[in-house]
């Protein structure tokens, strides 16, 4: 492989992790925010309420 192609492929890997981690930060809070408003929501209305 060149050392060009060696160093594009390198780079866009990278790339990709840090996006990828970004990524994984963002769900992360946005899951745990849902899991917050899913309590609250649980502790306030009931579970009845909220699994039918």
């Amino acid at each position: 492989m060149p050392v060009l192609a060696q160093n594009f492929v390198l780079r866009s890997s990278i790339l990709c992790v840090k996006i990828l981690k970004d990524f994984g930060h963002v769900l992360t809070r946005c899951a745990v925010g849902e899991l917050v408003v899913y309590w609250w929501a649980a502790s306030r209305f009931g579970l009845a309420k909220l699994t039918h």
